[in-house]
């Protein structure tokens, strides 16, 4: 690359007067400015509509503040996607084939904890997911759970991960939305107007179209004892050893034994809390079968439900 594509409008629009005073040559005159190389961060291959492989890649310096979008038959990039800031750097692209024959789901990451996720190549419409730290959240992994992609998960390097539900038929639909498809002269409005009925559209669709996130089981989710790690030191054999840092390793050991046991105290109370509730709910059934008439009435054989053990 040898020039970036993205142009100060403002500055430009300095130089087309200057043109037309005469101060300056034609612009397919003008030399080509020459930008010494910068570093590629990142390269994401995929499969365009037409089913060719390109390729988008991302850079620094001068070059920041694009996407690039190449072909290997090409010397120069077909085509630059402005990214959401000049200030922020791209530290991963991945590309995700659903469950569904060409449907894509492409992520970028930045170094301020964001992830824009982009439909089918729309880039005119892009989600945004930050909840990563700004200065500390710079995005290492973006992935989808399955091929139906109904999680989302996220990690950084502010050390943590977030799974997020994900509505990919609701997205998709969204992403594949022309607003105005449906406004009859909408192609004759005044551009203020126009993108204000664009607005409107959009909400009115997002209101009508809410995401459908189905019930999380809590029994299948991991909880802070599953995640514990234990420190297992091994004993000092050497006869000098030294008593202070084995001082050191033992009290390491105990507050992390500590914690183990304070997580699994928690773990267990939280099984206590849901044998009481199901306790509550029997002495409620048993009140209730007792005020029944007496052809009605539950007896108590039936509620041993496992008599081996009660």
């Amino acid at each position: 690359m040898e020039k970036n594509q993205k142009k100060d409008e403002a500055e430009e629009e300095k130089k087309r007067r200057m043109r037309l005073r005469g101060e300056l040559p034609p612009e397919d005159e003008e030399p080509e400015e020459i930008w010494e190389p910068r570093p590629i961060r990142t390269v994401l291959p995929y499969k365009n509509d037409a089913g060719k492989t390109e390729f988008i890649i991302s850079s620094e310096g001068k070059f920041n503040g694009l996407l690039y979008v190449c072909s290997m038959d090409e010397e120069r990039p077909l085509r630059g996607i402005e990214i959401k800031s000049a200030d922020v750097l791209v530290t991963r692209m991945e590309v995700f084939e659903t469950d569904k024959a060409g449907e894509q789901l492409l992520t970028v990451c930045y170094d301020d904890g964001d992830v824009e996720l982009i439909i089918d190549m729309n880039w005119e419409k892009r989600m945004s997911i930050k909840y990563h730290d700004a200065h500390t959240g710079q995005i290492t992994s973006a992935v989808f759970s399955n091929k139906q992609a109904n999680f989302f998960l996220t990690a950084g390097r502010d050390g943590l991960i977030y799974v997020h539900q994900f509505d990919k038929t609701c997205a998709v639909e969204e992403a594949r939305l022309d607003p105005l498809a449906n406004v009859e002269g909408a192609n004759f409005l005044p551009a203020a107007e126009r993108e204000a009925e664009k607005v409107r559209q959009l909400k009115k669709y997002a209101d009508e179209h809410q995401a459908v996130f189905p019930p999380i089981d809590d029994d299948v989710l991991l909880d802070e004892a599953s995640l514990a790690i234990s420190l297992k030191l091994t004993e000092p054999t050497e006869v000098d050893a030294d008593p202070e840092a084995y001082s050191i390793q033992q009290s390491k050991l105990r507050t992390e034994e500590d914690h183990r046991l304070n997580l699994a105290e928690k773990k267990k109370e939280k099984v206590r809390a849901q044998i009481r509730g199901l306790r509550d709910e029997f002495a409620k059934v048993a009140k209730k079968s007792a005020r029944a008439d007496e052809h009605l009435q539950i007896s108590e054989d039936d509620f041993q439900i496992d008599p081996e053990f009660f």
